[in-house]
C-alpha cells in the first residue's frame, strides 16, 4: 500500500542512524583495561568474515595466526554478534572445559535452538542435561561392546568395498555422502557456525565438522544399528524411511544460512525436526499402549519405558541419538584414508599389524573388542589423524560471572571460544605440528596435549565408538587394498571439514592366504569381497568444489557502507515506482484485474499451493471477478494471464508472429543460453528438429519397450515382502542398475499362459518371470506366500510439500518451455530408467562409468537449485545449480570431442553418430542439445505415473476395467512374448486413463510467452512486451468445458473432442516433440502393475500443485500381490 512508504523510509533512516550510534557507543566505550588485546571488527558484523576464512585442516589459518602473532594465544574479538574472547591456549581451554556449570556454561545463539529443540543435549545445562546425558552414556555404553555390532561393522565395510570392485578411482569423501539406502546425495555445507554448535555440543566434541553428509560410507552402518537398537525398526520400513528423509531435509538446512523465512532450507530443516519428532512420538506411544508385555530389548525398553523422562525429553533424547549416530565415523576415517595415503611408510606398517592379527585368529573368526584393543598402531594412527584433521574445530561456551585467569579479565556473558585447532597445531607443544606422525603418540603426555573429544561435563559418552567403526573398517581396507591420494587434494577447514578435490585411486591387494582367509569371512557374515587384481586403465580426475557455503570470506569489509548506501537508495526507487504506477496513463482496453504490491504484485497469492485437481482459490476469486482473462503483476513484470481454451490455444499457434518465449534471466542462467525453451526462430527450429528425429527413433525401438519391461519388473521386484510403498517418494530414489548389452535384449519369458483361460479363473498360480538382478543373477518377482501384516497408518507429512513457494516459476519454465508441456513440475525421477536409456543412446555410455556417474552426481544437485529461490548468492542450491550445469557442459564437450577426434571410423549408432557428427551444429550448440535431451528424459513418465496410480487407487471401478484390458492382451500373445508398440496401441483404456490423469493432475500448470506487438483478441488489448501466462490448468478444469471436472473420469475421453480441451503438451512450434515417448513407458509399467499387485491409497494423500505437482504425504501405497500373478 502506497501508505507505508513513510513507514518504510523511516525504517531505513532509523536503521542508518542506529549503525552510527552503535559505531560511535563502540568508540567511547569504556572497556576493562584487563581484558585480553584484540580487534572488535566492524560493527555487527564484527570480525566473522575473516573468522570462517576457510583454510587446510591441519593448519591454524591465517586469521589465528596473524591475531595470535599479534596479540597473543588469547585475544577478544567480535563473533557471530558476540564479544568474544578466542582461546588458542592449552590450559585456558581445559580451564573453561572443566569449569562447566561453575564459570562457564553452553552458549549457542537461537537459531541453533529452533533448529534442535530447546532440550537438546547442546542446550540444556543443569540437572536436565545430567538427567539426559547418563540416559545417553548409559545406551552408548552397551551399544558399543554388543558383538553384533562388530559382526555388523564388519559385514558393512566388506559390502562398502565389494562396491568397489572393477573400478580404478573411488570418490571416497564424496562416496561417503551416499546412502546405502539410496537416499540420494546432500547439499554441500553452508554457515558453519551452526555445524560446530551442534557436533561439538551434542557430543562433547567427538563428532566432526565436515561430515555431516547424506549417510555415509561407514555413517550408513551406524545409522542402521542405531534405527535398529533405538526404535527397532528396519530401515527400509515405510516409517524409517520417512524418519531417513526427512532427515535430508533436516541436514540440508542444518548447515545453512539461519534465515526462517519461507522456502530457505533453514526453515525446511526446522520444520523436517518437528517431522521427526512427530513421528518419534507416535512410535514411543505406540509401545507405551501396547499390551504384549514382550520386552523388544531396545532403547526404548531399556531406557525410555522403564526410566523417568516425560515425553518430550523422550523424544528429544531419541533424536540427539539419531543425529549422534548419524555418519559417526565417516570424517575420521576420510582423514585416515587421506593421512595414511600421504605415508606408505606408515600404511606398511598399519599392513603388517593387520596381518599379524588376522594370522592370530582362527579360520573365519570374526573381529572383537579384544582385537580392537591389539590394534596399537591403528590407535595411535586414528589418534594422529584427530589431531591434524580437527574435525571438530572449537566449541562454544559463555561465561557467567567474571573469571580471571593468567592476569586477563573474561567479562560475565562474555562468549568464549577454546580453539582446539590451534592447540593441537601449536609448535611449543608438538614437534612439526602439521606433519603426519602417529608415533608421537607413544608419548602418554600427548593424550594431554588433545582434545577430540573435548573435556569437563560435556566429554563425549562413548569416544570408542567411532574408533571401532574406523579400525575394523581399515583391517579389511588395508589387507585389500592399496590406493593412492593426490598430493593438490588435502582436508580444508570451512570451518567444518571438507576434501578438496576428493579422488583415490584404488588398486586389490592380495596376498593368498590372507585373501582365502577373508573370503571365508565374507562368507560367514554374508558379505562378499573384491575380486582379482586388475590394472589402472584411465585417471578421470574431477575437481570436486568445496562449496564453501555460506563463509561469505570473499566479501571484502568494506562493502558495509556500501549496503546502506543500497537500503537508501531502494527506499528512492520504490518512491519513484509507487509515483509512476498513480500517474501512468494506461490503456482503457485492458482486462480487469489488479496490479498488487510494487515489485512484488501478486506473485505469492499466484503461487499459493492447491490441489492439483483444482484451479486454486487466487484463480478461482480472479476468475469469478475479473472473468477468465485478466491482467496481474506476476514474476516482476505486467502479466494477462488467461483462463480461456481460446486465448490459450491463439497464443500457443501464434508463437514466433505474437508472442514468443519469455523467461526471467536467472531461467537463462540455469538452464543456458541456447536452451530449447530459450531460443527463438531459425536456431529454435534447427535445434528442435534435431531433438524430433531423435525421440521419433528413440520411442519406437523394440530395445527400449524390452528395457520398460524389464526395469518395470525390477523395480516391482524390489517390492517383495512389503506391504507399503512410498511410491512417489520412492521415486524419487535410484532404481537396480540393469545393464543392456548392444544387441537386442530378450524379456525371459515375461508371461505365462493357462491354456486360454483368463488367468483370474485359474487354480494355478502364474509364475513372475525371471529377472537379472544387480549382481546379475536373477530370481522370481513373487511375493506371494508372506503373510500381509497388519498396515498402519503412515505418519507426517512429505517433505516435498515445504518446497519454496516463490521459486517455482523457474521450473516451470524449463518443462514447460522444453517441450511445451510434456514433462512434469514436481516428479524429481520416479524410475531413472528413462534416464539409463538417454545415456546409453545419447553418449553410448554406461551409468554406472565413471564419466556417467559425475554427470548424475551433477544432476542431482542440478535438480535441487532447479526448483529453489533463484538467488545467485554463494551457497546457495541456485548457484550450486548453475555451477553444476556449467560442469555437465564442460563432461559433454569433452566426450564430443574426443569422439570427433576418434580416427577409428566405427560408428556407434547413438545420437552422437546419427545427429550431431553428421550434423551442421556447432560445439555449443551440440552441448547445449544433449543437455536439454538428458533433462528432458530425466524422470519422464515419475509424474505421470504417480499420478495415474493416485487415481486408480481412488478409482477401483477403472482399476478393473484396467486389468480386464491387460488381462485380454496378454491372452493375446504367445508365451514369453514381450510388449511391442502394436501392442500400446491397443491399449484404449490404458490411454484414455493416461489423458485423464494429465488433466486432473496438471502436470504442467502454465506456460510463459510475452506479446512482441500489441495484440487484440475478443475485445481486449494485449500490450506489446506484456507477459501471457495461458494457464492449461485452468481450461482443464473449467465446469464449461467439461462435466464434473475435478472428478477422474477416463470415459469422457471417449468424445473425440476433448483432445481440443485439453493441451497437456503445449501447441504450435514448442508443441511436444515426442508425446507418446512417457505415455508407453507408463502404459508398460502399468501392464505389469495391474496383473499383479493390488493397491491402497489415502484419502488425505492427494497431489498438490506448488505449482510444481507434489503430492502432499508422499503417495503411500498399501501393496498386496494378486492371488494369480502373472
Amino acid at each position: 500500500m502506497i501508505g507505508l512508504f513513510p513507514f518504510v523510509l523511516a525504517l531505513l533512516l532509523g536503521l542508518a542512524l542506529f549503525l552510527l550510534l552503535l559505531t560511535v557507543l563502540n568508540i567511547f566505550k569504556q572497556e576493562p583495561t584487563n581484558l585480553p588485546h584484540g580487534n572488535m571488527g566492524w560493527p555487527l558484523l564484527g570480525e566473522t568474515l575473516g573468522f570462517l576464512k576457510p583454510h587446510k585442516s591441519n593448519s591454524m589459518g591465517s586469521f589465528l595466526q596473524q591475531h595470535c602473532s599479534r596479540y597473543g594465544k588469547v585475544f577478544k574479538s567480535h563473533l557471530f554478534g558476540y564479544p568474544t574472547i578466542v582461546s588458542c591456549d592449552l590450559e585456558l581451554n581445559a580451564y573453561v572445559l572443566q569449569n562447566e556449570g561453575r564459570l562457564f556454561q553452553s552458549s549457542y545463539p537461537k537459531p541453533v535452538h529452533d533448529i534442535l529443540g530447546k532440550l537438546s543435549l547442546m542446550l540444556v545445562c543443569g540437572e536436565l542435561h545430567k538427567k539426559l546425558r547418563n540416559v545417553a552414556v548409559s545406551f552408548i555404553s552397551t551399544y558399543k561392546s554388543r558383538p553384533d555390532l562388530h559382526l555388523y561393522v564388519e559385514k558393512m565395510s566388506i559390502s562398502v568395498m565389494k562396491s568397489w570392485k572393477d573400478r580404478q578411482q573411488v570418490l571416497f569423501f564424496k562416496e561417503a555422502k551416499q546412502s546405502t539406502l539410496k537416499l540420494g546425495k546432500l547439499q554441500e555445507w553452508a554457515a558453519m557456525q551452526i555445524r560446530n554448535s551442534f557436533i561439538a555440543g551434542l557430543r562433547g566434541n567427538q563428532r566432526d565438522y565436515g561430515t555431516m553428509s547424506s549417510i555415509t560410507v561407514n555413517g550408513s552402518f551406524t545409522l542402521h544399528l542405531m534405527l535398529k537398537n533405538l526404535l527397532n525398526i528396519e530401515p527400509e520400513e515405510p516409517r524409517a524411511l520417512t524418519i531417513l528423509e526427512d532427515f535430508l531435509t533436516f541436514m540440508k538446512g542444518f548447515v545453512s544460512l539461519p534465515l526462517y523465512v519461507p522456502g530457505t532450507p533453514y526453515t525446511k530443516a526446522v520444520k523436517a525436526r518437528a517431522r521427526i519428532s512427530s513421528t518419534l512420538k507416535e512410535i514411543i506411544e505406540e509401545r507405551e499402549k501396547s499390551d504384549l508385555g514382550i520386552a523388544k530389548g531396545d532403547f526404548v525398553d531399556e531406557f525410555l519405558l522403564k526410566g523417568s523422562l516425560n515425553m518430550e525429553e523422550k523424544v528429544s533424547i531419541v533424536m540427539d541419538l539419531l543425529l549422534a549416530g548419524y555418519e559417526t565415523t565417516s570424517g575420521l576415517l576420510a582423514l585416515v584414508v587421506h593421512f595414511l595415503g600421504q605415508t606408505p611408510s606408515f600404511l606398511e606398517q598399519l599392513k603388517d599389524e593387520h596381518q599379524a592379527l588376522r594370522r592370530s585368529k582362527k579360520k573365519g573368526e570374526s573381529l572383537s573388542w579384544e582385537d580392537y584393543k591389539k590394534m596399537e598402531l591403528t590407535s595411535k594412527v586414528i589418534c594422529e589423524a584427530l589431531r591434524c584433521g580437527n574435525l571438530v574445530k572449537f566449541v562454544h561456551r559463555k561465561a557467567i560471572q567474571d573469571v580471571k585467569f593468567k592476569g586477563y579479565l573474561i567479562p560475565k556473558g562474555w562468549q568464549v571460544l577454546p580453539m582446539f585447532s590451534a592447540a593441537h597445531l601449536d609448535p611449543s607443544l608438538h614437534d612439526n605440528p602439521s606433519e603426519f606422525n602417529p608415533w608421537r603418540w607413544a608419548d602418554p603426555a600427548t593424550s594431554k596435549k588433545v582434545t577430540p573429544f573435548g573435556g569437563g561435563l560435556r566429554l563425549c559418552p562413548g569416544p570408542e565408538l567411532g574408533k571401532v567403526e574406523t579400525a575394523f573398517f581399515l583391517h579389511h581396507l588395508v589387507l585389500n587394498y592399496r590406493w593412492k591420494t593426490r598430493e593438490d587434494d588435502y582436508p580444508m577447514s570451512y570451518p567444518y571439514m571438507e576434501f578438496k578435490k576428493d579422488i583415490m585411486r584404488v588398486d586389490s591387494d592380495y596376498m593368498m592366504e590372507d585373501g582365502q582367509r577373508i573370503n571365508n569371512l565374507g562368507e560367514r557374515i554374508g558379505g562378499e569381497l573384491i575380486g582379482r587384481p586388475f590394472k589402472l586403465k584411465e585417471t578421470i580426475w574431477r575437481q570436486a568444489e568445496p562449496n564453501l557455503g555460506f563463509t561469505l570470506s570473499n566479501i571484502m569489509m568494506g562493502l558495509f557502507p556500501f549496503a546502506l548506501a543500497l537500503l537508501l537508495g531502494l527506499a528512492l526507487f520504490y518512491l519513484r515506482l509507487t509515483v509512476f504506477n498513480i500517474l501512468k496513463q494506461k490503456p482503457t482496453d485492458l482486462p480487469h484485474g489488479s496490479m498488487g504490491w510494487p515489485l512484488l504484485g501478486e506473485t505469492l497469492g499466484f503461487l499459493k499451493p492447491h490441489k492439483s485437481n483444482s484451479m486454486g482459490s487466487f484463480l478461482q476469486q480472479h476468475c469469478s471477478r475479473y472473468g477468465r482473462v485478466f491482467k496481474s503483476h506476476l514474476f516482476g513484470y505486467p502479466t494477462i494471464v488467461s483462463c480461456d481454451l481460446e486465448l490459450n490455444a491463439y497464443v500457443l499457434q501464434n508463437e514466433g508472429r505474437l508472442f514468443q518465449s519469455s523467461y526471467p534471466k536467472p531461467v537463462h542462467d540455469i538452464l543456458g543460453k541456447l536452451s530449447l525453451m530459450l531460443v527463438c526462430g531459425e536456431l529454435h527450429k534447427k535445434l528442435r528438429n534435431v531433438a524430433v528425429n531423435f525421440i521419433s527413433t528413440y520411442k519406437s525401438r523394440p530395445d527400449l519397450h524390452h528395457y520398460v519391461e524389464k526395469m518395470s519388473i525390477s523395480v516391482m521386484k524390489s517390492w517383495k515382502d512389503r506391504q507399503q510403498v512410498l511410491f512417489f517418494k520412492e521415486a524419487k530414489q535410484k532404481p537396480p542398475k540393469i545393464r543392456i548389452s548392444s544387441t537386442t535384449c530378450r524379456c525371459s519369458e515375461p508371461y505365462a499362459r493357462t491354456n486360454g483361460t483368463s488367468p483370474r479363473a485359474s487354480s494355478k498360480p502364474i509364475p513372475m518371470p525371471s529377472v537379472p538382478s544387480v549382481r546379475g543373477g536373477g530370481d522370481s518377482l513373487d511375493p506371494r506366500g508372506q503373510a500381509r501384516a497388519q498396515v498402519q497408518p503412515f505418519p507426517g507429512p512429505a517433505a516435498g510439500a515445504h518446497e519454496p513457494q516463490s521459486a517455482m516459476q523457474i521450473k516451470s519454465s524449463f518443462i514447460a518451455g522444453l517441450s511445451d508441456n510434456q514433462r512434469y513440475y514436481g516428479t524429481m525421477s520416479l524410475i531413472t530408467f528413462t534416464l539409463h536409456l538417454m545415456l546409453k543412446n545419447l553418449l553410448n555410455i554406461e551409468p554406472e562409468e565413471p564419466r556417467a556417474l559425475t554427470i548424475l552426481e551433477d544432476f542431482l544437485t542440478f535438480m535441487k537449485g532447479f526448483v529453489s529461490l533463484p538467488l545467485y548468492v554463494p551457497g546457495t542450491p541456485y548457484t550450486k545449480a548453475v555451477k553444476a550445469r556449467a560442469r555437465i557442459s564442460s563432461t559433454l564437450k569433452e566426450i564430443i570431442e574426443e569422439r570427433e577426434k576418434s580416427d577409428l571410423g566405427i560408428a556407434k549408432g547413438d545420437f552422437v553418430d546419427e545427429f550431431l557428427l553428421k550434423g551442421s551444429l556447432n560445439m555449443e550448440e551440440k552441448v547445449s542439445i544433449v543437455m536439454d535431451l538428458l533433462l528432458a528424459g530425466y524422470e519422464t513418465t515419475s509424474g505421470l505415473l504417480a499420478l495415474v496410480v493416485h487415481f486408480l487407487g481412488q478409482a477401483p471401478s477403472v482399476l478393473e476395467q484396467l486389468k480386464d484390458e491387460h488381462q485380454a492382451l496378454r491372452r493375446s500373445k504367445k508365451k514369453g512374448e514381450p510388449l511391442s508398440w502394436e501392442d500400446y496401441k491397443k491399449m484404449e483404456l490404458t490411454s484414455k486413463v493416461i489423458c485423464e490423469a494429465l488433466r486432473c493432475g496438471n502436470l504442467v500448470k502454465f506456460v510463459h510467452r510475452k506479446a512482441i506487438q500489441d495484440v487484440k483478441f475478443k475485445g481486449y488489448l494485449i500490450p506489446k512486451g506484456w507477459q501471457v501466462l495461458p494457464m492449461f490448468s485452468a481450461a482443464h478444469l473449467d465446469p464449461s468445458l467439461h462435466d464434473n471436472p475435478s472428478e477422474f473420469n477416463p470415459w469422457r475421453w471417449a468424445d473425440p473432442a476433448m483432445s481440443k480441451k485439453v493441451t497437456p503438451f503445449g501447441g504450435g512450434l514448442r508443441l511436444c516433440p515426442g508425446p507418446e515417448l512417457g505415455k508407453v513407458e507408463t502404459a508398460f509399467f502399468l501392464h505389469h502393475l495391474v496383473l499383479n499387485y493390488r493397491w491402497k491409497t489415502r484419502e488425505d494423500d492427494y497431489p498438490m500443485s506448488y505449482p510444481y505437482m507434489e503430492f502432499k504425504k508422499g503417495l503411500l501405497l498399501e501393496i498386496e500381490p494378486t492371488e494369480k500373478r502373472i
